[in-house]
C-alpha cells in the first residue's frame, strides 16, 4: 500500500496477509525495490554445506 511517498508492505503467508509494522519512504527506494523483488522472485534453494 502506498501514498506515493510512504509505503506499507503486505506480506502474504499461506492464506493470510500480514502488514509490516515498518513504514518505508520513497528515499529508501533500494529497500522498497528489494522487498518487491523478494515478493515475486521464487525463493533460492538451500544448498547444504
Amino acid at each position: 500500500m502506498t501514498t506515493g511517498n510512504q509505503w506499507k508492505v503486505l506480506r502474504p503467508i499461506d492464506q493470510t496477509a500480514y502488514v509490516d509494522q515498518r513504514d518505508y519512504y520513497i528515499d529508501q527506494l533500494e529497500s522498497i525495490m528489494g522487498i518487491l523483488v523478494g515478493l515475486v522472485q521464487p525463493p533460492l534453494p538451500v544448498v547444504p554445506v
